[in-house]
């Protein structure tokens, strides 16, 4: 399992009937597994609260406070039912902070031979009210595979790391700016999106049309010295890796029986003011999109015109 390392707030949930001994244990329960899973983490000390979980408006408020000092560092936030849980104490949490982050929620197994006042969880209910809750206060959130698992637990690992993964993801694409070069096939209408949806999620769509991007092109110089050396570098698709650059201001153009990686300076989206910065902004993604170039490039007639620098 690849572990890579993300820091989460977490939310451990208590409530006065049920015993507070038994978020305590949870507590440290989850703390372990983070670490041992090398994630980070984010949760008030211990003493910060009377039960060291989180349960009053006045626990709640501190959670949200601790969020909110440390939202550049917080990737998600994991909710823990080691009992039943005050739906209200979590939820005015995560209302408080508004981290608009992704959420987990997690609660843990009852021992069906341990059910008795000091040792009954009945975290399963519990979720159900915290979750519902969630849902009237329009916070998205995650499921564990199962609706209760044990904390320790493989079952637990593995929703840590999918979890972790979206995170990634959600932090990845937030305030993204995509490419969109040319319109879609006429006949594949599953290609449709809406760019109004998109921008709601914080992804910006930049288009431009493809007739532009083959004038721009056009301006390269095939043999361009500079171009020649971008592509034979470690980097480049001629590298190590074989791969090209692919990206809103960069294009692939296959013309011929040749293979030529073509500079896009696209004056119209105004992202690229020149072809130099094109070919950077090509070429430094390069290792990301797979192109089968297993024939060596091969060199045509002369330009059409001199390249930038040439």
């Amino acid at each position: 399992m690849n572990h890579s390392s993300s820091t989460f707030g977490v939310i451990v949930g208590t409530r006065g009937f049920f015993n507070p001994a038994l978020a305590a244990d949870g507590r440290r329960q989850l703390l372990r597994q983070l670490e041992a899973l090398r994630h980070e983490y984010v949760i008030l000390p211990e003493t910060a609260t009377p039960t060291g979980a989180v349960e009053s408006l006045a626990d709640a408020q501190r959670c949200a406070r601790l969020f909110q000092q440390e939202r550049d560092r917080i990737d998600g936030i994991v909710v823990c039912l080691p009992n039943f849980g005050d739906e209200l104490g979590i939820v005015n949490a995560l209302n408080l902070a508004r981290l608009d982050v992704p959420v987990l929620v997690q609660a843990c197994d009852d021992d069906n031979d341990r059910v008795d006042v000091n040792h009954r969880r009945d975290a399963f209910c519990g979720k159900i009210s915290v979750c519902n809750n969630l849902h009237q206060y329009g916070i998205p959130f995650t499921d564990t595979t199962t609706h209760t698992c044990a904390l320790g637990s493989a079952a637990l690992a593995r929703d840590l790391d999918s979890f972790a993964r979206v995170c990634r993801v959600v932090k990845g694409l937030r305030r993204a700016r995509v490419g969109a070069i040319g319109a879609r096939p006429t006949a594949f209408q599953t290609m449709r999106a809406s760019e109004k949806l998109l921008q709601l999620s914080g992804i910006t769509v930049v288009t431009v049309d493809q007739s532009d991007i083959f004038a721009a092109t056009g301006q390269i110089a095939d043999d361009w010295p500079e171009l020649q050396r971008r592509l034979d570098d470690g980097d480049g698709p001629r590298g190590a890796q074989r791969r090209a650059a692919v990206a809103a201001d960069a294009g692939v153009a296959v013309a011929g029986h040749q293979l030529v990686l073509r500079v896009v300076a696209v004056h119209v989206v105004g992202a690229l003011p020149d072809a130099d910065l094109a070919l950077d902004a090509a070429l430094q993604v390069a290792g990301h999109l797979e192109l089968g170039l297993d024939q060596p490039l091969t060199h045509g007639p002369a330009p059409r015109r001199p390249g930038p620098g040439s």
